[in-house]
């Protein structure tokens, strides 16, 4: 009978799993605000003493603050592929002009700039993000609030042995996602953020790419962030710029530690495995976009966190 149930329960997840399938990345951010969160609430309920009341505060500053940032970040992104391809449009007139003179069969025609149609498409498709920022705000809310119920009612549903294996996989999937968020995410935007701060008081050119680039140099396990200002310390030196190669060496340093710090956290075996963060990342990207960037790592340690929890 209990078989029986199981298989049940697997099949109606399987469903469950392909109807909500275009709505996987609203579902998949509303559950990682809301394990982002979830401290946050519980310090909010012991002072107020009320769910409902704590989880609309929690929700409605946090969904904001994260629509916010989202929003900017965008924007700073847009702007910057503007001004490359305004950039690219130039050059590209200039080398129509040359081949031009030379001979008429060699003239190359221009493409539309992409960022009007990117930008075109955004607009189309804000109907869409407006119902998804509702729906991502009711998940979160109701998660927040309900997660004690929710976990009563799947428990009920499970043998003791079940059970068991479930406390075990939701210690080990906090544990990797603490190992993969701050280790590799945060830290990584920590840097990011020094990088784009420091390049931009030290009037660099491409700011936001370079700490781009730290960024996501900081996910992968062997290389991080700070090679970017070890690099660009290095180039000021050979060309005779001593006070911007004197800075980024120092601000490299700070970065080191700030790695070093992190990394001994979490320089255990209890982490996640470098080589599944890395094919996490990986087929995150290829299969969900820049939504995969982050997805898919997070993806891939709770999918390390189940085959623990069945091979244990």
């Amino acid at each position: 009978m209990v078989k029986v149930k199981n298989y049940l329960i697997i099949g109606l997840l399987l469903v469950s799993a392909y109807l909500v399938l275009p709505f996987f990345s609203v579902i998949f951010s509303s559950l990682l605000i809301t394990y982002l969160i979830l401290p946050s609430y519980n310090w909010l309920n012991n002072l107020i003493r009320n769910r409902s009341i704590s989880s609309l505060l929690a929700t409605i500053f946090y969904v904001s603050l994260f629509t916010s940032l989202f929003y900017l970040f965008t924007r700073m992104i847009l702007f910057s592929f503007a001004q490359l391809q305004s950039l690219f449009d130039t050059n590209i007139m200039i080398i129509n002009n040359i081949l031009s003179g030379l001979s008429t069969k060699l003239f190359i025609e221009t493409n539309p700039s992409n960022i009007v149609s990117f930008t075109e498409t955004i607009f189309l498709n804000a109907p869409k993000t407006g119902l998804d920022i509702i729906l991502l705000t009711f998940m979160v809310f109701f998660l927040l609030r309900d997660s004690p119920k929710l976990k009563r009612i799947i428990y009920k549903f499970l043998s003791k042995k079940n059970s068991l294996k479930l406390n075990y996989f939701i210690d080990r999937a906090h544990y990797i996602l603490n190992n993969v968020l701050l280790e590799y995410f945060f830290a990584g935007l920590m840097m990011g953020l020094i990088i784009f701060v420091s390049l931009s008081l030290l009037n660099i050119n491409h700011a936001l790419e370079l700490s781009t680039v730290a960024l996501i140099t900081n996910i992968f396990p062997v290389i991080s962030g700070w090679l970017v200002t070890i690099l660009l310390s290095i180039y000021y030196y050979i060309n005779n710029n001593f006070f911007n190669s004197g800075m980024l060496f120092i601000i490299s340093i700070i970065l080191i530690f700030i790695n070093y710090y992190f990394n001994r956290i979490f320089s255990d075996e209890k982490g996640i495995n470098p080589l599944i963060l890395v094919l996490g990342l990986f087929s995150g990207v290829l299969s969900m976009g820049i939504f995969g960037f982050v997805a898919g790592p997070i993806l891939a340690g709770l999918i390390q966190a189940g085959y623990e929890t069945i091979y244990n």
